[in-house]
């Protein structure tokens, strides 16, 4: 997986962060959640869209914005690669 970012903000400081990258696209967000064996308890996710794709996630602090054009690419050139 590739990253445009992979840290620890905080949810707003994230958000202005996905808008900056995202500038004209049709944004949108949704809760979630996901069972954490470490904790042993559900824990809550914000997943982020961009034109209906999943870009990035915020969990916790823990936070990461999707590198799709980079991974496309990357998709793209093995597709070459293989013919």
């Amino acid at each position: 997986m590739k990253y445009i970012f992979n840290g620890k903000l905080l949810k707003g400081s994230f958000e202005a962060l996905i808008i900056k990258h995202f500038p004209n696209n049709r944004l949108s967000k949704a809760s979630a959640s996901e069972w954490s064996n470490e904790k042993q308890r559900d824990i809550a996710l914000t997943l982020y869209y961009s034109d209906g794709k999943h870009i990035g996630t915020w969990c916790q602090g823990k936070c990461w914005i999707f590198d799709w054009a980079a991974m496309e690419q990357d998709a793209q050139s093995k597709k070459v690669g293989d013919v």
